[in-house]
Protein backbone atom coordinates (compact mmCIF):
# COMPACT_ATOMS: atom_id res chain seq x y z
CA UNK A 1 0.00 0.00 0.00
CA UNK A 2 1.68 3.19 -1.29
CA UNK A 3 0.83 6.44 1.57
CA UNK A 4 1.09 9.78 -0.42
CA UNK A 5 1.05 13.43 1.22
CA UNK A 6 -0.65 15.70 -0.61
CA UNK A 7 0.13 19.50 -0.55
CA UNK A 8 -1.32 19.45 3.54
CA UNK A 9 0.76 16.95 4.59
CA UNK A 10 -1.36 15.45 7.03
CA UNK A 11 -4.22 14.80 4.21
CA UNK A 12 -2.69 10.91 2.95
CA UNK A 13 -4.06 9.80 -0.11
CA UNK A 14 -3.25 5.86 -0.21
CA UNK A 15 -3.13 3.91 -2.88
CA UNK A 16 -3.55 -0.15 -2.65
CA UNK A 17 -2.14 -3.01 -3.83
CA UNK A 18 -4.73 -4.90 -5.75
CA UNK A 19 -4.18 -8.49 -7.36
CA UNK A 20 -6.29 -8.92 -10.00
CA UNK A 21 -7.26 -12.06 -11.97
CA UNK A 22 -10.10 -13.22 -14.41
CA UNK A 23 -12.32 -13.73 -11.22
CA UNK A 24 -12.00 -10.25 -9.80
CA UNK A 25 -9.45 -8.75 -7.35
CA UNK A 26 -8.64 -8.72 -3.80
CA UNK A 27 -6.81 -5.60 -2.02
CA UNK A 28 -6.23 -4.39 1.79
CA UNK A 29 -8.35 -1.44 2.51
CA UNK A 30 -6.83 -1.11 6.46
CA UNK A 31 -4.05 -2.34 8.27
CA UNK A 32 -3.15 -1.49 11.49
CA UNK A 33 0.96 -1.84 11.09
CA UNK A 34 0.68 -0.47 7.85
CA UNK A 35 -1.10 2.39 8.54
CA UNK A 36 1.17 3.57 11.25
CA UNK A 37 4.23 3.26 9.07
CA UNK A 38 2.49 5.26 6.73
CA UNK A 39 1.85 8.30 9.36
CA UNK A 40 -2.00 7.23 10.16
CA UNK A 41 -2.00 6.52 14.18
CA UNK A 42 -5.69 7.00 15.03
CA UNK A 43 -7.79 4.46 16.17
CA UNK A 44 -11.08 3.84 13.90
CA UNK A 45 -14.15 2.97 15.65
CA UNK A 46 -17.05 3.74 13.41
CA UNK A 47 -17.77 2.72 9.83
CA UNK A 48 -20.38 4.47 8.00
CA UNK A 49 -21.95 3.51 4.43
CA UNK A 50 -23.65 6.39 1.90
CA UNK A 51 -25.11 6.39 -1.26
CA UNK A 52 -25.70 9.31 -3.25
CA UNK A 53 -27.47 9.81 -7.02
CA UNK A 54 -25.09 11.91 -9.55
CA UNK A 55 -24.58 15.42 -9.16
CA UNK A 56 -24.82 15.55 -5.20
CA UNK A 57 -23.29 17.88 -3.19
CA UNK A 58 -22.19 16.53 0.37
CA UNK A 59 -21.26 20.40 1.52
CA UNK A 60 -18.81 20.46 3.92
CA UNK A 61 -19.68 19.41 7.51
CA UNK A 62 -16.94 19.30 10.57
CA UNK A 63 -17.65 18.54 14.35
CA UNK A 64 -16.79 21.40 16.87
CA UNK A 65 -16.50 20.09 20.34
CA UNK A 66 -15.35 16.62 19.25
CA UNK A 67 -13.67 16.66 15.88
CA UNK A 68 -13.18 13.25 14.20
CA UNK A 69 -10.31 11.88 11.85
CA UNK A 70 -11.99 10.32 8.73
CA UNK A 71 -10.50 7.48 5.88
CA UNK A 72 -12.93 7.34 2.71
CA UNK A 73 -13.00 5.72 -0.40
CA UNK A 74 -15.65 4.77 -3.03
CA UNK A 75 -16.94 1.45 -3.70
CA UNK A 76 -19.36 2.34 -6.46
CA UNK A 77 -19.08 5.12 -8.91
CA UNK A 78 -17.03 8.28 -8.50
CA UNK A 79 -16.65 11.10 -6.01
CA UNK A 80 -14.47 14.35 -6.33
CA UNK A 81 -13.64 14.32 -2.44
CA UNK A 82 -12.68 17.77 -0.95
CA UNK A 83 -11.03 17.97 2.53
CA UNK A 84 -10.45 22.28 3.79
CA UNK A 85 -7.89 23.09 6.75
CA UNK A 86 -10.30 24.91 9.38
CA UNK A 87 -7.66 24.96 12.27
CA UNK A 88 -7.18 28.67 13.35
CA UNK A 89 -3.61 27.63 14.71
CA UNK A 90 -2.32 25.78 11.25
CA UNK A 91 0.04 27.48 9.08
CA UNK A 92 -2.40 25.46 6.22
CA UNK A 93 -5.18 27.48 7.51
CA UNK A 94 -7.69 27.78 4.87
CA UNK A 95 -5.99 25.99 2.25
CA UNK A 96 -7.85 22.67 0.62
CA UNK A 97 -6.94 19.75 -1.61
CA UNK A 98 -9.68 17.20 -3.30
CA UNK A 99 -8.83 13.98 -5.22
CA UNK A 100 -10.96 11.65 -7.42
CA UNK A 101 -11.94 8.73 -5.44
CA UNK A 102 -13.51 6.02 -7.65
CA UNK A 103 -14.50 1.93 -7.76
CA UNK A 104 -11.94 1.86 -10.44
CA UNK A 105 -8.64 3.53 -8.78
CA UNK A 106 -10.15 2.22 -5.34
CA UNK A 107 -8.32 5.12 -3.58
CA UNK A 108 -8.29 6.40 -0.35
CA UNK A 109 -8.17 9.53 1.30
CA UNK A 110 -7.20 10.52 5.63
CA UNK A 111 -8.32 13.07 6.21
CA UNK A 112 -7.06 14.50 9.80
CA UNK A 113 -9.45 15.77 13.16
CA UNK A 114 -9.74 19.69 12.54
CA UNK A 115 -10.70 19.28 8.71
CA UNK A 116 -14.22 20.32 7.18
CA UNK A 117 -14.93 16.91 4.60
CA UNK A 118 -17.38 16.80 1.19
CA UNK A 119 -17.51 15.34 -1.59
CA UNK A 120 -19.55 16.11 -5.16
CA UNK A 121 -21.14 13.05 -6.91
CA UNK A 122 -19.76 12.56 -10.76
CA UNK A 123 -20.92 8.79 -11.91
CA UNK A 124 -24.64 7.68 -12.35
CA UNK A 125 -24.99 7.02 -8.60
CA UNK A 126 -21.92 6.41 -5.59
CA UNK A 127 -21.11 4.77 -2.32
CA UNK A 128 -19.38 6.03 -0.18
CA UNK A 129 -17.44 4.02 3.15
CA UNK A 130 -16.43 5.82 5.69
CA UNK A 131 -13.81 5.46 8.93
CA UNK A 132 -14.28 7.52 11.72
CA UNK A 133 -11.83 7.83 14.71
CA UNK A 134 -13.43 7.69 17.85
CA UNK A 135 -14.10 11.24 19.63
CA UNK A 136 -10.92 13.28 20.98
CA UNK A 137 -12.46 16.26 23.20
CA UNK A 138 -10.08 19.33 22.31
CA UNK A 139 -9.83 22.86 24.23
CA UNK A 140 -9.57 24.84 21.71
CA UNK A 141 -12.55 23.92 19.35
CA UNK A 142 -12.73 24.36 15.74
CA UNK A 143 -14.59 27.40 14.78
CA UNK A 144 -18.65 27.05 14.21
CA UNK A 145 -18.56 28.82 11.00
CA UNK A 146 -16.67 28.87 7.01
CA UNK A 147 -17.89 32.27 6.39
CA UNK A 148 -14.61 33.84 7.10
CA UNK A 149 -12.61 31.03 4.60
CA UNK A 150 -11.45 33.05 1.27
CA UNK A 151 -11.30 29.82 -0.52
CA UNK A 152 -14.76 29.32 -0.01
CA UNK A 153 -15.80 32.71 -1.27
CA UNK A 154 -13.64 33.49 -3.87
CA UNK A 155 -13.54 30.02 -5.61
CA UNK A 156 -15.93 27.02 -6.11
CA UNK A 157 -13.58 23.76 -4.91
CA UNK A 158 -16.01 21.17 -6.36
CA UNK A 159 -16.39 23.37 -9.81
CA UNK A 160 -13.28 25.29 -10.91
CA UNK A 161 -15.21 26.16 -14.29
CA UNK A 162 -18.05 28.20 -12.16
CA UNK A 163 -17.64 32.13 -11.20
CA UNK A 164 -16.38 32.85 -7.93
CA UNK A 165 -18.69 33.07 -5.66
CA UNK A 166 -20.44 36.49 -4.25
CA UNK A 167 -22.61 36.99 -1.36
CA UNK A 168 -26.28 37.75 -2.08
CA UNK A 169 -27.51 40.83 -2.44
CA UNK A 170 -30.06 41.85 0.59
CA UNK A 171 -33.38 42.10 -0.97
CA UNK A 172 -35.28 44.74 0.02
CA UNK A 173 -38.73 44.45 0.73
CA UNK A 174 -41.08 46.70 -1.70
CA UNK A 175 -43.92 48.69 -0.07
CA UNK A 176 -47.34 48.77 -2.13
CA UNK A 177 -47.81 52.41 -3.29
CA UNK A 178 -50.46 54.08 -1.49
CA UNK A 179 -53.96 54.43 -2.66
CA UNK A 180 -55.14 57.85 -2.74
CA UNK A 181 -58.52 59.04 -2.70
CA UNK A 182 -59.10 63.31 -4.35
CA UNK A 183 -61.20 65.71 -5.57
CA UNK A 184 -61.23 69.03 -6.21
CA UNK A 185 -64.45 71.15 -6.02
CA UNK A 186 -64.48 72.81 -9.62
CA UNK A 187 -67.53 74.75 -9.69
CA UNK A 188 -70.27 75.91 -8.01
CA UNK A 189 -73.68 76.82 -10.06
CA UNK A 190 -76.95 78.27 -8.95
CA UNK A 191 -80.35 78.02 -11.02
CA UNK A 192 -83.99 78.23 -10.55
CA UNK A 193 -86.03 75.42 -11.58
CA UNK A 194 -90.06 75.02 -11.57
CA UNK A 195 -91.43 72.44 -9.41
CA UNK A 196 -95.25 70.67 -9.86
CA UNK A 197 -97.46 70.09 -7.25
CA UNK A 198 -100.28 67.85 -7.51
CA UNK A 199 -102.08 70.06 -4.89
CA UNK A 200 -101.19 73.05 -7.18
CA UNK A 201 -102.45 74.43 -9.98
CA UNK A 202 -99.71 76.09 -11.28
CA UNK A 203 -96.00 75.42 -11.06
CA UNK A 204 -94.32 77.38 -8.39
CA UNK A 205 -90.39 77.77 -9.04
CA UNK A 206 -87.63 77.03 -6.67
CA UNK A 207 -83.57 78.00 -6.54
CA UNK A 208 -81.22 75.05 -6.98
CA UNK A 209 -77.62 74.87 -6.19
CA UNK A 210 -74.97 71.74 -7.68
CA UNK A 211 -71.23 71.63 -6.90
CA UNK A 212 -69.21 70.21 -9.90
CA UNK A 213 -66.27 68.05 -8.57
CA UNK A 214 -62.93 66.36 -10.61
CA UNK A 215 -62.00 63.43 -8.60
CA UNK A 216 -59.18 60.68 -8.66
CA UNK A 217 -62.00 58.01 -9.70
CA UNK A 218 -65.72 58.25 -10.93
CA UNK A 219 -67.35 58.22 -7.88
CA UNK A 220 -65.92 61.54 -7.22
CA UNK A 221 -66.48 62.88 -10.41
CA UNK A 222 -69.80 64.96 -11.13
CA UNK A 223 -72.40 66.70 -10.17
CA UNK A 224 -73.63 66.85 -6.45
CA UNK A 225 -76.75 68.67 -4.60
CA UNK A 226 -77.31 69.26 -1.01
CA UNK A 227 -76.95 66.16 1.05
CA UNK A 228 -76.07 63.66 -1.47
CA UNK A 229 -73.44 60.87 -0.18
CA UNK A 230 -70.09 60.91 -1.88
CA UNK A 231 -68.57 57.42 -0.58
CA UNK A 232 -68.32 58.45 3.54
CA UNK A 233 -68.86 61.98 2.44
CA UNK A 234 -71.71 63.70 3.17
CA UNK A 235 -72.64 67.09 1.13
CA UNK A 236 -74.01 69.34 3.61
CA UNK A 237 -74.31 72.70 2.44
CA UNK A 238 -73.02 75.20 -0.32
CA UNK A 239 -72.92 78.76 -0.66
CA UNK A 240 -71.29 81.16 -3.29
CA UNK A 241 -67.27 79.99 -2.85
CA UNK A 242 -67.59 76.86 -0.71
CA UNK A 243 -69.12 73.77 -0.24
CA UNK A 244 -69.10 71.85 3.34
CA UNK A 245 -68.89 68.06 3.86
CA UNK A 246 -69.72 65.71 6.63
CA UNK A 247 -67.47 62.96 7.58
CA UNK A 248 -68.95 61.54 10.97
CA UNK A 249 -68.55 64.61 13.29
CA UNK A 250 -65.88 65.99 11.53
CA UNK A 251 -66.59 68.55 9.11
CA UNK A 252 -64.53 70.18 5.94
CA UNK A 253 -65.61 73.60 4.06
CA UNK A 254 -63.75 73.42 0.81
CA UNK A 255 -63.20 76.69 -1.50
CA UNK A 256 -63.23 76.68 -5.30
CA UNK A 257 -60.03 75.71 -6.43
CA UNK A 258 -59.43 72.87 -3.70
CA UNK A 259 -60.41 69.93 -2.06
CA UNK A 260 -59.96 66.97 -0.14
CA UNK A 261 -57.69 63.79 -0.16
CA UNK A 262 -56.61 60.42 1.58
CA UNK A 263 -55.01 58.23 1.94
CA UNK A 264 -55.30 54.39 2.14
CA UNK A 265 -58.68 54.47 3.66
CA UNK A 266 -57.68 57.31 6.31
CA UNK A 267 -59.19 60.27 7.40
CA UNK A 268 -59.97 63.27 4.60
CA UNK A 269 -57.70 66.24 4.59
CA UNK A 270 -57.70 69.19 2.73
CA UNK A 271 -55.72 69.67 -0.51
CA UNK A 272 -54.57 72.65 -3.00
CA UNK A 273 -53.90 69.91 -5.44
CA UNK A 274 -55.87 69.99 -8.63
CA UNK A 275 -57.33 66.90 -9.42
CA UNK A 276 -58.55 66.06 -13.19
CA UNK A 277 -61.43 63.98 -14.10
CA UNK A 278 -60.64 59.81 -13.90
CA UNK A 279 -61.28 58.26 -17.35
CA UNK A 280 -63.75 55.20 -17.37
CA UNK A 281 -60.84 53.15 -18.82
CA UNK A 282 -59.08 51.93 -15.67
CA UNK A 283 -58.31 55.02 -13.46
CA UNK A 284 -61.45 54.03 -11.11
CA UNK A 285 -60.42 51.85 -8.58
CA UNK A 286 -61.46 48.53 -8.09
CA UNK A 287 -62.71 48.31 -4.36
CA UNK A 288 -65.66 50.82 -4.91
CA UNK A 289 -66.64 48.93 -8.42
CA UNK A 290 -68.03 46.45 -6.47
CA UNK A 291 -70.70 48.89 -4.02
CA UNK A 292 -72.96 49.39 -7.15
CA UNK A 293 -74.33 52.45 -5.75
CA UNK A 294 -76.78 54.83 -7.86
CA UNK A 295 -74.49 57.31 -6.86
CA UNK A 296 -71.23 55.55 -8.54
CA UNK A 297 -73.68 54.83 -11.05
CA UNK A 298 -74.82 58.41 -11.76
CA UNK A 299 -70.99 59.60 -11.46
CA UNK A 300 -70.19 57.00 -14.28
CA UNK A 301 -72.68 58.32 -16.55
CA UNK A 302 -71.62 61.68 -15.99
CA UNK A 303 -67.89 60.90 -17.15
CA UNK A 304 -69.28 58.95 -20.26
CA UNK A 305 -70.90 62.24 -20.93
CA UNK A 306 -67.49 63.79 -20.10
CA UNK A 307 -65.77 61.46 -22.73
CA UNK A 308 -68.30 61.69 -25.74
CA UNK A 309 -68.18 65.12 -25.48
CA UNK A 310 -64.71 65.43 -25.82
CA UNK A 311 -64.20 63.36 -28.15
CA UNK A 312 -65.92 66.08 -30.43
CA UNK A 313 -64.65 69.24 -28.97
CA UNK A 314 -61.34 70.59 -29.90
CA UNK A 315 -60.62 70.87 -25.82
CA UNK A 316 -62.07 75.07 -25.89
CA UNK A 317 -63.64 77.19 -23.08
CA UNK A 318 -66.70 76.20 -24.71
CA UNK A 319 -66.43 72.86 -24.77
CA UNK A 320 -65.57 72.50 -21.15
CA UNK A 321 -68.50 75.45 -20.50
CA UNK A 322 -71.42 72.77 -23.06
CA UNK A 323 -69.88 70.24 -20.83
CA UNK A 324 -70.93 71.86 -17.47
CA UNK A 325 -74.46 72.37 -19.05
CA UNK A 326 -75.27 69.33 -20.13
CA UNK A 327 -74.06 67.77 -17.07
CA UNK A 328 -76.53 70.38 -15.38
CA UNK A 329 -79.35 69.21 -17.78
CA UNK A 330 -79.20 65.32 -16.56
CA UNK A 331 -79.00 66.87 -12.60
CA UNK A 332 -82.21 68.07 -13.47
CA UNK A 333 -84.01 65.06 -15.49
CA UNK A 334 -82.32 62.87 -12.42
CA UNK A 335 -84.52 64.93 -9.95
CA UNK A 336 -87.10 64.95 -12.19
CA UNK A 337 -87.57 68.70 -12.34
Amino acid sequence: MEFIQTKISEVILLKPDVIEDHRGFFMESYHIEKFTIGGIKCKFVQDNHAKSVQNTLRGLHFQVNFPQAKLLRCLKGKVFDVAVDIRKDSSTYGKWVGDILSDENKHQLFIPAGFAHGYYVMSETAEIAELEQEKIEVTKPVPGSLQDFDILHMNNIFDPNRKPYRSPRKRQDTKPEPQIDAFTVIGLMAYTASKSSETASKSSEVDRQIAVLSGSSSEYSGVFKLNDQIDNLKLISLSDKAVSFAEGEATFSVDIGTGLRRVDGGAWKESSERVRTASRSGSSRSQYSSRGTARSDDNKDSTKDSEDKGGESDGSEDSAAELLRKMIERRRQEVGE
